[in-house]
């Protein structure tokens, strides 16, 4: 069973995202989804995903998490650019941060205390790359018209990460099972 720990933006900041997403899922005069609805379903608040670890007692996962979150304090973080992702047959949007050290270090924290070969290779230090999707599944025909319609009511802006959460997530169809397990305020 796949869970994944993320960071929430704080809420004031995490309503941009949720902008951003109901512009993608807008309808058109068929009242088909232009973009992508697929956050909308997907029904999580704005978050980054520091680990996505499959086959581990989501127990154990809240256990080695308390005690290292507990000494964490909020992030500040800025947003600043959008990336797409050259992928077929979907292509991903992406909001992504600065990456500052203090990001990485959180990040590298948490995929030490996890058990060896538990996360996907994304998620691994050398390869992930922090970010708040937008949408996993714009065709590429689409894309331009897309990232047209996010830039009308893009604005860079600055938030912090102040909350960790461990969530169980599983997709059935184009339907989503998502459930919190923890959640710790920083």
């Amino acid at each position: 069973m796949p869970y994944a720990i993320v960071m929430h933006i704080e809420k004031t900041a995490a309503a941009r995202i949720v902008t951003i997403w109901n512009v993608l899922a807008e309808r058109d005069h068929f009242g088909r989804v232009k973009f992508s609805d697929e956050q909308i379903r997907f029904n999580y608040p704005p978050h980054d995903t520091l680990a996505v670890v499959d086959a581990v007692n989501p127990d154990v996962l809240v256990e080695t998490l308390k005690p290292m979150v507990a000494g964490w304090i909020p992030l500040p973080i800025s947003f600043d650019s959008l990336a797409v992702l050259p992928r077929k047959p979907v292509a991903p949007m992406l909001a992504r941060p600065n990456v500052t050290v203090e990001l990485l270090q959180l990040h590298k924290e948490v995929f030490d205390a996890l058990p060896p070969n538990s996360t996907s290779e994304y998620h691994r230090p050398k390869a992930w790359q922090p970010h708040v999707t937008l949408a996993r599944d714009i065709s590429p025909g689409k894309l331009g018209d897309a990232l047209a319609a996010v830039l009308e009511r893009w604005r860079a802006f600055e938030t912090t990460l102040d909350q960790v959460a461990l969530v169980y997530f599983r997709q059935q169809g184009t339907s989503w099972h998502v459930q919190e397990v923890w959640r710790a305020q920083l």
